[in-house]
């Protein structure tokens, strides 16, 4: 089914599950700002969490993306059927539907790939509690916190860290087996359940967080204990992700089982083709948050958990706006791509690129416009202070102006990865890691601010989608025509033209707004006041922006603005 003849009620359903999902993660974030702010123990969780999610994207999310659903699909579409276990049905009853029975060649393939990925993440996880101490050692060489108490010492906070570094290894097991199990639902229509994962886990997460803050916010010492319960909340919020896989699993027909002999060299040779690439590239974007940490702590306590904030709401849009259409094309880009069919795959390809720039661009000028609000209204409460706040608004601020391209990059190297051109994306990501910890240095020694190494990251970007271009328009790639790069150049340039009178208008309506909301910080009034104005103040300026920018798509005739209203008029539902 092609991406823009989905119903609209069908993509909602799992929308709806991504907003929930997105919401309690944003309260999770907020009720950790509340609780440790911008501090040193905030960049201490932090960074021991940060490494076991580091490992989740090589194992779980871009492998479940980008391996095990290929390989699955395979497996299911050249699937013998396997008979069910119980009693037939008598005959005038309802047959159990044939897609609703396992498969022999599919729970072989999902034994393979259970095994293989059991066995790699227990290797991993001992390794990294093991090598905890040395890991840490070598990102706090740098740090400087002059501020601190005197009970959180340099060599005091790298000692915690290793201690919550590795109570949450553990993890990766956990989400990196749940990441599996979903990827076979997948092949199985059962999209609400790996989309409610995340939910799961941040509600477990959030208790922790206020069972911290009820017992253990009273003083530092007591927050010491408080990372503690929260690094247990890691660990159960995983169990629990990973239990609500199995039990939906077994609704499927497949089991769960771990057979050495799965592990025949041609399926390690296909797992090791398909996942080379995806791991390069994870490997060098992971590495690249990693390495700007050292930078970070350089510069003083908070940076770490600033940056970390920032980037919490900078995927906000993404997730609600870009991974939709990116999920939905996809699947289209891998069959179009499987057939060499040029066309269709261009066709998909634009549609996307034209969505997703113009949902991005919107996005990252309202809140470019509100950003101060925007962390305010989200993380403004408790030990989050006016300090914390306009720190997080900084990055925050540097980090929109990429927004566009981290969409565009993100549609690229899923194209890329569909036409089984994976190389480019390591390529890609690579010269990323470079570039950004090249430009967040640079731009730290002619200002050494925390906001410039967002700085930098958005400049690795923005170069970053530059190469992409570049690599497709002197190689001759399959699938790819100049075409489509002219038609990126002339939807980014043709959208931004219809925004820039907008949000020139919109910045200057917005002024009496702002004002009050100074004046009424100033006054020091209730937090409650304060946070409608902040609210008010967002809602306001996205809608007279959107009301603008439609009303000059409608007025330019703009052709897919136009084909969209139309379906909503003839088919409401849809």
């Amino acid at each position: 089914m092609s991406l823009f003849t989905f119903k609209f009620k069908n993509i909602g359903e799992i929308s709806f599950l991504t907003l929930i999902s997105r919401i309690l993660g944003q309260i999770r974030s907020t009720l950790l700002g509340a609780l440790l702010s911008t501090s040193a123990l905030a960049d201490s969780f932090t960074i021991a969490l940060k490494l076991p999610n580091f490992l989740r994207s090589l194992f779980s999310e871009g492998a479940a993306s980008a391996v095990f659903i290929p390989m699955l699909s395979d497996a299911e579409a050249n699937k013998t059927q396997k008979p069910p276990k119980q009693a037939l049905p008598h005959p005038k009853t309802t047959p159990i539907p044939p897609h609703e029975h396992a498969s022999i060649t599919t729970q072989r393939m999902f034994t393979f790939l259970f095994t293989i990925t059991l066995i790699a993440v227990v290797i991993v996880t001992v390794g990294g509690i093991l090598l905890a101490p040395y890991i840490t050692t070598l990102l706090y060489s740098q740090a400087q916190f002059p501020l601190t108490p005197p009970f959180l010492t340099k060599n005091a906070l790298t000692t915690h860290t290793t201690m919550l570094m590795m109570i949450m290894f553990p993890y990766l097991i956990t989400i990196s087996l749940a990441s599996l199990i979903s990827a076979l639902l997948y092949t199985r229509d059962r999209f609400k359940i790996a989309t409610t994962l995340p939910i799961v886990f941040n509600v477990v997460f959030i208790i922790g967080i206020l069972i911290a803050i009820r017992f253990y916010s009273s003083s530092e010492q007591a927050k010491l204990v408080a990372t503690f319960v929260l690094s247990l909340s890691v660990i159960i919020g995983g169990i629990l992700q990973l239990l609500l896989v199995v039990f939906a699993l077994k609704k499927t027909g497949f089991a769960i089982k771990v057979d050495l002999r799965s592990l025949r060299k041609k399926r390690l040779a296909a797992l090791a083709k398909l996942i080379a690439p995806v791991t390069g590239s994870s490997l060098f974007h992971q590495l690249q948050l990693l390495l700007l940490d050292p930078i970070a702590l350089s510069l003083g306590a908070g940076g770490v958990t600033a940056l970390f904030f920032s980037n919490r709401l900078l995927e906000f849009p993404l997730a609600l706006l870009v991974y939709p259409v990116l999920t939905a094309a996809f699947p289209d880009l891998s069959r179009f791509a499987s057939q060499a069919a040029t066309d269709p795959f261009e066709q998909t390809f634009k549609k996307s690129l034209s969505l997703i720039i113009l949902l991005t661009l919107f996005a990252s000028l309202t809140a470019l416009m509100v950003h101060e609000s925007i962390v305010s209204l989200v993380f403004g409460f408790g030990a989050f202070k006016e300090e914390s706040i306009v720190l997080t608004a900084q990055c925050l601020y540097y980090s929109l102006l990429g927004l566009p391209f981290i969409a565009i990059n993100r549609l690229i190297t899923q194209t890329l990865y569909s036409a089984r051109r994976g190389r480019i994306v390591v390529l890609g990501a690579a010269f990323s890691l470079i570039t950004s910890v090249g430009c967040s240095l640079l731009y730290t020694y002619l200002n050494p601010q925390i906001p410039m190494i967002a700085l930098g990251a958005t400049t690795a970007t923005v170069l970053t989608t530059v190469l992409y271009i570049g690599i497709i328009t002197t190689t001759s790639l399959p699938l790819f025509s100049f075409s489509i790069l002219k038609e990126l150049s002339k939807k980014f340039f043709y959208y931004l033209s219809f925004m820039v009178i907008p949000s020139i208008s919109v910045f200057y309506l917005r002024k009496p707004i702002d004002l009050a909301l100074t004046t009424l910080k100033d006054a020091h009034r209730h937090t409650l006041v304060i946070k409608c104005f902040e609210l008010g103040d967002i809602m306001v300026t996205a809608f007279l922006l959107a009301f603008f920018i439609l009303t000059l798509l409608v007025l330019g005739k703009d052709k897919e603005t136009l084909a969209f209203i139309k379906k909503l008029r003839n088919d409401p539902n849809s």
